[in-house]
């Protein structure tokens, strides 16, 4: 079976729009899903990080800038893909010295790569976010 689109829209880079994405997001997941392999927590915090980075980081918090999700079905999992408008990054992100665990910086990439399977693509722009799903036999 290939992939069914369930979801797509654009999203203005607002802090009060995060919330709003984050919440229809889930909603269009919990109703074409039969069930999730990760709990309602763990998907929050995942599109809290994608979400949130995507406004921050690639469109730079600027109000003219959109935020694309694109939301797929397959037998095995849920594709959403979000994107932004910026110039993207180099991944893996390289420094000069590991940063703490716990720094700020670039936690919000290992939380998301701790709870799903991430792929990055558009030069780091865009990431998909593979939610895995219960096949019902």
């Amino acid at each position: 079976m290939l992939d069914m689109i369930i979801f797509e829209k654009k999203f203005p880079t607002l802090k009060e729009t995060g919330q709003e994405l984050i919440y229809s997001i889930i909603k269009e997941i919990d109703f074409n899903s039969d069930k999730l392999l990760i709990n309602n927590n763990e998907l929050r915090l995942i599109l809290d990080e994608a979400v949130n980075n995507a406004m921050e980081h690639g469109n730079r918090w600027d109000p003219e800038k959109k935020i694309s999700v694109n939301i797929k079905k397959s037998p095995q999992c849920i594709k959403v893909t979000i994107s932004d408008e910026g110039e993207g990054f180099q991944f893996p992100l390289e420094s000069a010295k590991p940063e703490p665990s716990l720094s700020k910086r670039g936690r919000g990439i290992r939380i998301i790569k701790y709870l799903c399977a991430a792929e990055w693509h558009n030069n780091g722009s865009a990431i998909d976010l593979l939610i895995p799903i219960e096949c019902a036999h």
